[in-house]
């Protein structure tokens, strides 16, 4: 008798053949871009993107007799990958719009978790960027998850592009970054990622005094 296929399984075997279309996906738009282009932080975001894929696809293998933390590994590296390939169905400049959308939520990501992002080269990271972005947007997006947040705070700068509205967040926080440069310096190397309740209390008090300005 055949043995009955665990449907877990069979669930990340379908994410990963979504996964493996994205990278081939990713694979063309690199191979369309100019040399110059492959080179600079578009290309190398691509490829950062095409190796988060593929760790993610890995781990989300269980192969025989999995035990419970195996699974719950693989579980949360399924949920990393759907949101790295994103939702089915989409086509043309939707689908095209959104893969970049993808792409750069996982360099803000990267600068979570402490990582050199290609765009920023581990600077945003440092300075904690990331976090003056979503800190000073809680209005916006506070009760959402991690995805909706991001396209809570699109709405809201009318974009539909995550980089713009980044942008845009950070322009309007630029005092507060410059207030971090100016009493951290070069101690930015030291900061530990993940949650530090000084520099969480810190930039949350820089944010309130740029809105009380």
């Amino acid at each position: 008798m055949a043995r009955k296929r665990d449907p877990q399984a069979a669930a990340y075997a379908a994410l990963r053949r979504r996964g493996k279309r994205e990278l081939r996906q990713l694979q063309t738009e690199y191979e369309n871009m100019s040399t110059e282009r492959q080179q600079g932080y578009e290309g190398r975001r691509i490829k950062q993107q095409q190796d988060a894929i593929r760790e993610s696809s890995s781990e989300t293998y269980l192969g025989r007799n999995a035990d419970k933390g195996k699974r719950l590994e693989a579980k949360e590296a399924s949920q990393r990958l759907g949101s790295l390939i994103g939702e089915r169905g989409q086509r043309g400049r939707k689908a095209a719009q959104e893969r970049r959308n993808r792409i750069f939520r996982e360099q803000v990501r990267s600068e979570e978790r402490g990582e050199q992002s290609a765009m920023f080269g581990g600077m945003a990271g440092k300075y904690h960027y990331e976090r003056v972005f979503y800190m000073s947007t809680q209005s916006i997006w506070r009760g959402l998850s991690n995805e909706d947040r991001d396209a809570a705070i699109m709405r809201y700068f009318g974009v539909n592009d995550l980089e713009t509205a980044y942008e845009m967040v950070l322009e309007q926080n630029s005092e507060v970054l410059a207030r971090i440069h100016e009493s951290y310096g070069d101690e930015y190397e030291a900061w530990e990622k993940g949650y530090n309740p000084e520099i969480v209390a810190y930039i949350q008090n820089a944010i309130l005094f740029g809105l009380d300005r």
